[in-house]
């Protein structure tokens, strides 16, 4: 199994706090950087590899409609005003959305989106910066969607990952480096399937610094047995 994690930018918050930056320089009509990004996702989408996306605008949201091919289910959901997250997986692995309530998660994360088939739960995040010295309850969360089903975590935790390790026993927290302005390590993936089988990964990261400030991160899992 292949997982991509991607924060797209959301442009308004480049415009707020960065309005000198090179990529509102390179790409004075927001359809072009958009363009571009939907040419990153497209090349990418395969059928065994899911796609989480952080900080999407609904405009590419209905342009990735109009990209996709349909063989592949576009998961969204509005966290904020014109702000969503997207999961993107074919439709020959069943998944379905997890509706989850804003009230459960709204003071330590932006937004969840979740889906799951019979055998895997998928959880697209965007967590709040430094969340777990105000509350941990995200990994409680986290913690009782891995009770049923294996699970694997994608997103932007806007944090170290030896604030939350300790937090999350069980779970795999491979290495990326850093992936927010080539800085900061704030992007994971993360899974917690490793019992009764022999597994190993693969990470890299996508060069996306052209269209936005994180850069993308890639995960392949594969089972050794």
């Amino acid at each position: 199994m292949k997982i991509i994690s991607f924060n797209t930018m959301y442009i308004d918050y480049e415009k707020k706090y960065n309005p000198n930056s090179k990529i509102l320089k390179d790409y004075p009509d927001e359809k072009n950087r958009l363009l571009k990004i939907c040419e990153i996702i497209s090349k990418n989408t395969t059928n065994d590899t899911i796609i989480c996306l952080q900080e999407c605008s609904s405009l590419l949201v209905s342009m990735l409609k109009n990209k996709i091919d349909t063989q592949f289910t576009i998961f969204s959901f509005e966290i904020d005003l014109d702000i969503f997250l997207v999961t993107i997986a074919h439709n020959s692995l069943y998944f379905n959305d997890e509706l989850l309530p804003k009230n459960i998660y709204e003071k330590f994360a932006h937004g969840f989106l979740i889906i799951s088939n019979n055998d895997i739960r998928i959880i697209n995040c965007h967590l709040k910066p430094k969340f777990v010295t105000k509350n941990n309850d995200s990994f409680l969360l986290i913690k009782n969607s891995s009770q049923t089903k294996k699970c694997i975590v994608a997103g932007d935790f806007n944090d170290k990952s030896n604030i939350f390790k300790n937090y999350l026993e069980g779970y795999t927290i491979p290495y990326f480096g850093p992936t927010y302005k080539n800085n900061k390590h704030i992007d994971y993936i993360i899974f917690n399937f490793k019992d009764n089988c022999e597994l190993k990964y693969e990470v890299k990261k996508l060069n996306t610094y052209s269209v936005s400030d994180h850069c993308a991160i890639f995960l392949e899992i594969t089972n050794n047995n």
